[in-house]
């Protein structure tokens, strides 16, 4: 378990401002979620309903879903 977290605090690191990012649906996905500085802007994009519950926590970002955009 632990490796997985030192590999989404790897890949959250490497998050630029104003990047957009797309998110499969995966085990590590959340902590790499969690793990992004909530203080860099980006647009996310995912399909699996399951990443949705965690991007409200990233505040000042865009979110793109199929059905939509939701700021």
């Amino acid at each position: 378990m632990e490796e997985k977290r030192n590999a989404a605090r790897l890949a959250a690191s490497l998050v630029q401002p104003h990047q957009t990012l797309f998110f499969d649906c995966g085990t590590t996905t959340p902590w790499i979620i969690e793990a992004i500085d909530s203080t860099v802007p980006f647009t996310a994009v995912s399909a699996a309903s399951r990443i949705s519950f965690g991007m409200p926590r990233l505040v000042a970002k865009s979110f793109v879903v199929p059905a939509g955009i939701y700021p």
